[in-house]
């Protein structure tokens, strides 16, 4: 017996429709309405979206997506989650698949990750990519996978600033903290010797004979230079940290002017090795800063007859030619340890063989210094137990011209 199937024609109420009429169009603007403010969104935000459909392949994003990626938005008509790859800096590359397929793979709950794109103009940049697989199937395969790009280049940049200032402010922490201690160490000595030598006088005075009070006087004396040089070592550096150090090139006749300061060097250190002086100029004047110069050499000569025994030779060797100068500065002295020799420009750094001996450590940083002002540079070479040689290079005329006194 054949089944009879019944059909019944009901029509709706005229009123019924008109309802229905009316919900399908307050729906139908509710969509527009959801569409503009979806646009409006896409407009006034920076971030680039995407939604993928794994299943079908399929692909929507707006046109920050592709201006991020930096493309057109018809050359991603075919995009796939695999190409992700080719816009990613090699470096990153890796680091982006192993947080892609953590996501995929229900190992992470996001994708959340800051990688390098490619950028022709500027080498590379930084972008945040925030995503989420939003549908599975039953089996818990992804279905569709959707989320968000962001330029952060500029946070980035403010970022590596904001690093790279915490690690200056943590370098000259460690510098003051390091100035503190080892001049409070070498306060110590000279400050020591001043109060043992006035009490004795002050105690023994009738008692001590002319001699006795006279050798007193000159261990004052002495550490009072200590002292002196301390200072001036300490307020030279300063100059140069807050850019104060000054002083204009002018011609002068640097024969007579390294004569003057050995002799002034010698004058300041009566028990000195011999100084020995070679002078090879076809033009004796010199255009460049006294000032800085002055340092530079005092403290090299100073350094040579602090380490070299009195018995033992020093050379000065000062060669002019063309708009160069070339001085160098050898003694037979104490030499620095081969491992330590990286450090010697260091501020407040000491070989470990002059422990023993007066210094601040700042000598050799002040001659680096001064001698980069000059646009000059400096070299040296140092057997332990044999000697230390130093050659300073550096600019002798002004404006490469003929200079006269």
């Amino acid at each position: 017996m054949e089944e009879s199937i019944f059909v019944i024609d009901r029509k709706l109420p005229k009123s019924e429709l008109e309802e229905q009429k009316q919900f399908l169009k307050e729906a139908e603007e509710e969509v527009d309405n959801l569409k503009e403010r979806l646009n409006i969104v896409e407009e006034v935000s920076e971030y680039g979206f995407w939604d993928i459909n794994l299943d079908t392949g399929s692909v929507y994003f707006n046109k920050n997506f592709a201006a991020i990626l930096g493309c057109q938005p018809n050359e991603l008509n075919s995009f796939r989650i695999s190409d992700f790859d080719s816009f990613i800096l090699k470096e990153d590359q890796a680091i982006f698949k192993e947080a892609l397929n953590s996501h995929i793979n229900n190992q992470s709950e996001w994708l959340d990750i800051t990688v390098r794109l490619r950028n022709t103009e500027q080498g590379y940049k930084w972008v945040l990519f925030k995503g989420k697989v939003i549908m599975h199937d039953q089996n818990c395969i992804p279905l569709r996978f959707a989320g968000r790009i962001e330029d952060i280049t500029l946070r980035k940049i403010a970022e590596e600033k904001i690093k790279s200032n915490l690690q200056k402010e943590h370098e000259l922490n460690e510098l003051h903290t390091r100035f503190i201690s080892r001049i409070s160490h070498e306060l110590r000595t000279p400050l020591a010797t001043i109060l043992s030598a006035t009490e004795t006088i002050e105690k023994y005075e009738l008692q001590l004979s002319t001699k006795q009070r006279t050798t007193l006087f000159s261990k004052i004396k002495s550490s009072i230079d200590e002292l002196k040089e301390m200072l001036d070592d300490v307020t030279v550096l300063n100059k140069f940290d807050s850019n104060k150090m000054n002083g204009a090139n002018k011609p002068f006749d640097i024969i007579r002017f390294t004569s003057d300061l050995i002799e002034e060097v010698k004058f300041n250190s009566p028990s000195h090795a011999q100084i020995k002086v070679e002078f090879d100029c076809q033009n004796k004047v010199v255009c460049t800063n006294m000032n800085l110069l002055k340092h530079v050499l005092i403290n090299l000569l100073s350094n040579a007859i602090k380490y070299t025994p009195y018995d033992r030779n020093i050379y000065f060797r000062l060669k002019r030619s063309d708009d160069q100068v070339r001085i160098v500065i050898e003694d037979e002295g104490m030499g620095i340890p081969e491992d330590e020799q990286k450090n010697i420009f260091e501020p407040f750094y000491r070989a470990s063989n002059v422990s023993n001996i007066a210094g601040t450590g700042l000598g050799l940083t002040i001659v680096k210094e001064s001698l980069e002002s000059l646009n000059g540079f400096i070299n040296f070479r140092s057997i332990e137990n044999t000697g230390t040689q130093f050659t300073l290079t550096f600019p002798g005329n002004c404006n490469n011209s003929n200079n006269q006194i």
